[in-house]
């Protein structure tokens, strides 16, 4: 019996034992899969006939937590930007989530299967493979970058970071997409290189003023400023400035500095964060001396226009001093009676004056503009020098004397010529004379003279006047240009100006030497004439032409053909000084050529501007005519340009006349075409 008792109180120490045990068991059961599940279980005191209810329904709590869980796991993988998956020893893909679309263009139910190397370019195999033997190896990969390839031909680069499981026999890796951080990468690098690829130099300086970086340009450029650091002559004034950058809101200034000759400007930055200054230096020398040329040219413009202004002024003046004579002594002689006509030579005399006196003035203006424009031809020639110093002297002694200045030739005759237009060295001669008369004092003195000088000729003129200071001397040639002390004189300003150019033209040169208070000396240096003079040619200022005798001449008849009435009667009165001239005239070129036809003129002048047809048909077509064709023609015209008087020549006139009219010299042309004079042989 005892052993039965014995039996029953064992198996029930066992049956107690096996329950506290369970329960135990059950307990750390239940706590699991409330921690896997996220439910909250009762943990069960004893198993008291209902455990293996509760274990049930803790298990079936169980997998419908694991299932929410995996869903909600499962779409926080969709939403990642990153592509996760998981991946065997051999490469495979186990699960990918869907963010491979966007990585590769292909959904992750086309992936599941296919291996890693699947999706990645074929260059990038090898790397592949190095990233499973790592990923086995180690049991983790980081920061491992790749690859992979879109199916539109892109390759987008990505960093993976994987774990390894030997549990469960796979890895699990996430893919990150790096395009932009490969993009700003690359960015930062151009931008990194931009110091070194700029051409001028750059510095960064500490706030110290050592220098922390200078490129290529800046280290050829400047070898010691590494060394120096802001103490360089480069950075002189710099460091106050750069003071004053920081403690304003300010973040660059710009200033130009000068070292050795050359001209910088320098562009600071403050780079706030990287606590340096940056430093541009450019090399503006050549726009420094542009900017002074520019300069230059401005106030030279500006001293030319206000020169001009003043030439304008004066020139009203100069016109109108000398048509107030003419018209003045004209309106008188009209008022005058007939009879006292013959007492006003004097005023006649004055009329004339004036109107040489215009004439010149628009032959200076309209030569310089010839000048200045490139259209002005001059002949050179062997000329004799005395011979056009001694003309010179000559024509300016009236005006020396009503200015009580004697004129002089220091330099006896000698037999020398110079490289010259004959008729452009006299215009120079003659208005360095008359300046040196009209600016010259009561009294004063003129000295002409010339030298040979090696290859040159130098004609040398030198007055006794005021003089010039050196500032007046710069200034002198310039266009319309008056010195304070000649205000008030006659002249318009340009003939110095004029007379430098026509040297230049005949590849000589003028030049001055003047000092305040004790005169002025002008030299024009010709080229030395190839031949020498034989003789020297006295010319009388008077027209050595006498009338011969027409007792054996028949009459004369000249055709003038001009539509002007005015030109007409001048020329009617100046022909009837010949008696034996019969005058026919024509106000067009059609009546021209009918009259030339009918009455076969000794001589035709022409004007050159008709109403029908230019002065140059109508030769055309009496040259064309067998009976016109042998009759003189002179054009007598105020188209004065030297390309109109070289193709009126050329065309076949017998004389070019321009107007207007020295009645002695038109008077001797026609004289002579028409056989009516003779010259006197000239006296030596």
């Amino acid at each position: 019996m005892w052993l039965l008792a014995l039996a029953v109180l064992l198996l029930g120490l066992s049956l107690a034992l096996t329950r506290q045990y369970l329960s135990r068991q059950l307990g750390r059961v239940l706590r699991s899969i409330q921690g896997l599940g996220g439910r909250e279980i009762p943990e069960p005191v004893a198993l008291e006939g209902n455990e293996f209810l509760v274990v049930e329904k803790a298990v079936v709590a169980l997998a419908r937590s694991l299932k929410e869980a995996g869903q909600k796991e499962k779409a926080l993988l969709e939403k990642l930007p990153a592509l996760v998956f998981s991946i065997d020893t051999s490469g495979h893909f186990l699960q990918i989530s869907r963010a491979s679309k966007a990585l590769t263009g292909q959904d992750p139910a086309d992936l599941e299967g296919s291996s890693l190397g699947a999706i990645v370019p074929k260059e990038q195999l090898e790397q592949v493979q190095r990233f499973l033997s790592r990923l086995v190896g180690k049991g983790r990969v980081n920061d491992f970058s790749m690859e992979l390839l879109h199916q539109d031909g892109r390759k987008v680069p990505v960093l993976i970071s994987a774990q390894w499981s030997e549990v469960e026999g796979h890895g699990v890796a996430v893919a990150v997409d790096m395009t932009e951080r490969v993009s700003a990468e690359e960015r930062l690098n151009r931008l990194a290189t931009i110091p070194e690829q700029n051409p001028h130099p750059m510095f960064e300086l500490t706030r110290d003023g050592s220098m922390a970086f200078a490129n290529t340009p800046a280290k050829v450029k400047f070898p010691e400023v590494e060394r120096m650091g802001i103490s360089h002559p480069l950075f002189k004034g710099l460091e106050p400035r750069l003071r004053l950058l920081m403690e304003q809101e300010e973040e660059s200034l710009i200033r130009e500095v000068e070292l050795e000759e050359r001209h910088y400007e320098q562009h600071v930055f403050l780079l706030r964060k990287l606590r340096l200054f940056r430093v541009y230096c450019y090399d503006i020398t050549r726009l420094k001396e542009n900017e002074s040329r520019l300069r230059v040219a401005r106030d030279e413009a500006q001293a030319a226009n206000r020169a001009k202004s003043d030439f304008l002024s004066r020139m009203s003046h100069e016109l109108r001093t000398p048509l107030n004579s003419i018209i003045g002594f004209a309106q008188l002689l009209r008022e005058k009676p007939v009879v006292e006509i013959a007492a006003q030579g004097k005023n006649l005399d004055r009329i004339l004056q004036s109107s040489y006196h215009l004439l010149h003035l628009v032959n200076d203006v309209l030569d310089l503009s010839r000048v200045e424009a490139g259209e002005f031809q001059v002949q050179m020639m062997d000329v004799n020098v005395a011979e056009v110093l001694s003309e010179a002297t000559s024509v300016v002694r009236p005006l020396a004397e009503r200015h009580a200045v004697r004129v002089e030739i220091a330099t006896a005759q000698i037999d020398c010529t110079a490289r010259a237009d004959r008729t452009r060295m006299l215009q120079v001669v003659l208005n360095l004379l008359t300046n040196a008369i009209k600016y010259n004092r009561n009294g004063g003195t003129v000295v002409l003279s010339y030298t040979e000088d090696g290859d040159c000729v130098k004609v040398r003129v030198q007055d006794s006047g005021p003089g010039m200071t050196t500032e007046e001397q710069e200034r002198i040639f310039l266009p319309f240009t008056r010195l304070q002390q000649n205000q008030g004189m006659e002249g318009s300003g340009i003939g110095l100006t004029l007379s430098q150019r026509l040297m230049e033209l005949m590849g000589g040169s003028i030049e001055l030497n003047s000092k305040r208070g004790e005169g002025s000396t002008f030299t024009c240096s010709f080229a030395r004439g190839r031949h020498r003079s034989l003789a020297t040619v006295k010319i009388d200022s008077q027209e050595q032409i006498t009338r011969m005798n027409p007792a054996n001449d028949g009459p004369r008849t000249v055709l003038y053909v001009e539509d002007n009435a005015v030109n007409l009667e001048l020329v009617s009165d100046i022909l009837s000084l010949r008696p034996r001239i019969r005058l026919l005239s024509a106000s067009n070129g059609t009546m021209g050529l009918e009259l030339a036809q009918v009455y076969q003129p000794d001589l035709i002048l022409l004007d050159i501007h008709l109403p029908d047809m230019s002065g140059f048909e109508v030769l055309k077509r009496l040259r064309s005519s067998d009976d016109t064709r042998p009759i003189p023609v002179i054009a007598l015209t105020a188209q004065a340009m030297p390309q109109d008087v070289h193709r009126g020549l050329e065309m076949g006139f017998e004389q070019y006349i321009t107007k207007p009219i020295s009645v002695k010299s038109f008077l001797a042309i026609v004289d002579e075409i028409l056989g009516l004079t003779r010259k006197r042989s000239l006296s030596p």
